[in-house]
């Protein structure tokens, strides 16, 4: 039996399926239609607990806007000091 990658074999790396793609339109359609409803609410939200219409923000851009990667910076920095008191 041969083991390896298939001809022509499942979506590029990186690529969100069919059902995800059709969940975020989805999503996006109904904020879209929701627009004017969605301030009224997060108002609301925020007279009554403005941490948790923060929290709900912050989960709402997430639709929007992409999240960024951590990166990590790694190595060695050499670094030199004197010191000076004058009198």
């Amino acid at each position: 039996m041969h083991r390896g990658k298939r001809p022509g074999g499942g979506r590029p790396k990186g690529s969100p399926n069919k059902a995800t793609k059709q969940i975020r339109e989805a999503v996006a359609q109904i904020v879209d239609d929701n627009t004017e409803n969605l301030q009224k609410w997060m108002d609301q939200l925020a007279k009554e607990s403005p941490e948790k219409a923060a929290n709900l923000l912050v989960k709402l851009m997430e639709f929007t806007l992409p999240k960024l990667a951590r990166s990590e910076l790694t190595g060695s920095v050499e670094t030199t000091s004197r010191l000076v008191i004058n009198d």
